[in-house]
């Protein structure tokens, strides 16, 4: 086993025991109790039995999330480092799956040491700039709902990516050709439900899912290239589930509550203006330090020089922009919604996470010469370490800290204060003040 190898296991198991550790130790929080009972009877669940008919309660009558509610129930239900375990495995393949993404060749030899920096990288920059960390990473309800559910979407989505763009895989070159008749049987069934889960997953990522899967579909007619029946089934599996996401009898009895406190009185006009405003001014809270990375490897890898044409062109061929234009669409689809909550912007983050390891490893590859390659590897991951040293010095001192006030550690990137009184209360995510 190859230097290279060994530091990408090194790498990941680091990341597995360091939010497998934070998960565990996060306790109980807010909807946690809530959801720990059945919402049929209010009895504590004790067995899986109990869950799918309090599911069920819950979808008819709060919300349509009831893929992610089954799983929230079930791991509030078994011991704590089950779901400890899971979350650490579902965050390391949320950057596994970005870096999937990257437009590496794999038989490319120059290309060989790209990838596990750059892996490497975006397990750093999610770390430091996810926003509200703690509620989508490391407490239970949030994980399940945003984490769990996104890297489900991320995942389906990059069949379809990988099929239209060619990107680092050969399986879908064989698409329908899996060997006996019962394999097939199973991987198209497998993948259609699949796909059932990543439509009827959370409202901001499912929608972005439903116009990457639209645009697939005319980029297929386009280019003249027939889509496979398995995919049509994937396809239309995706859209049942959103179907069911969105149409749950219980959205319209929390819609029409979140309407009736926070928007009664309020103009229509008035209402939209408050909404698009609410989006803008926490996108600019939350990723405008990520953005503004992103856009730098980005314009730095067309050497300062790029046109409206170039980036019309690496939006046609899946690039930088067309990563920028979905995490557009994630956070503007919230417009539609009476409810916000800081939460939504983990997808676009993950957008903009793809489209930096796009930019990162085309940087690396276009102006990384030869004679330079060793010398930057050697820098760059003396550098690597260095910022892992310092999470391991922010977990233990978060955690001391924590254990000390008796509360839990709760890792964030303020960008401003969140206390301050000319922000505290301006555009909250429900209403007008």
């Amino acid at each position: 086993m190859n230097s290279k190898r060994l530091t990408l296991i090194f790498v990941n198991i680091f990341w597995f025991v360091v939010i497998a550790f934070i998960s565990y130790r996060m306790p109980l929080y807010v909807d946690d109790y809530v959801h720990r009972m059945s919402f049929v009877s209010g009895e504590e669940i004790t067995s899986v039995s109990m869950i799918p008919t309090s599911v069920r309660e819950y979808y008819m009558t709060w919300g349509g999330r009831a893929v992610s509610m089954f799983l929230i129930q079930l791991m509030l239900m078994l011991p704590k480092w089950v779901y400890a375990v899971l979350n650490a495995l579902f965050y390391i393949c949320l950057v596994h799956l970005e870096t999937g993404f990257l437009m590496v060749a794999r038989d490319e030899k120059n290309g060989e040491w790209i990838r596990p920096i750059t892996m490497s990288i975006l397990f750093l920059f999610t770390w430091f700039f996810m926003p509200d960390f703690m509620e989508v990473v490391t407490w239970m309800t949030g994980s399940i709902t945003y984490l769990w559910m996104n890297v489900v979407i991320l995942g389906f989505g990059y069949i379809y990516y990988a099929d239209m763009f060619g990107v680092g895989t050969n399986v879908t070159e064989k698409d329908g050709k899996y060997g006996a008749l019962w394999k097939k049987a199973i991987c198209v069934i497998g993948l259609s439900c699949f796909g059932l889960c990543a439509g009827w997953s959370d409202e901001s990522g499912a929608c972005t899912l439903m116009v990457a899967l639209f645009l697939y579909v005319v980029g297929r007619i386009r280019n003249k290239r027939a889509i496979s029946a398995d995919k049509w089934a994937r396809i239309i599996f995706a859209i049942i589930g959103f179907g069911m996401l969105m149409l749950a009898p219980g959205n319209r009895i929390r819609i029409a509550d979140a309407q009736g406190q926070a928007e009664t009185g309020v103009s229509l006009a008035g209402i939209l203006v408050h909404r698009l405003g609410r989006e803008t001014f926490y996108s600019v809270l939350y990723l405008t330090i990520p953005i503004a990375i992103c856009a730098f490897v980005y314009f730095m890898n067309k050497e300062g020089r790029v046109t409206v044409r170039d980036v019309f062109n690496d939006w046609l061929n899946g690039g930088v922009p067309f990563f920028a234009f979905l995490a557009f669409i994630s956070i503007y689809v919230m417009t539609f919604s009476a409810g916000f909550a800081d939460r939504i912007f983990q997808f676009p983050f993950i957008m903009i996470s793809v489209g930096f390891g796009i930019a990162l490893s085309g940087f690396f590859k276009a102006h990384i010469n030869v004679m330079w390659q060793m010398r930057i590897q050697r820098a760059a991951w003396i550098a690597i370490i260095l910022l892992m040293i310092l999470v391991l010095a922010e977990v233990t001192a978060g955690t001391l800290y924590s254990a000390q006030a008796g509360t839990f550690f709760d890792r964030r990137m303020f960008y401003y204060h969140i206390n301050d009184a000319i922000i505290d209360g301006l555009l909250p995510g429900n209403g007008i003040q």
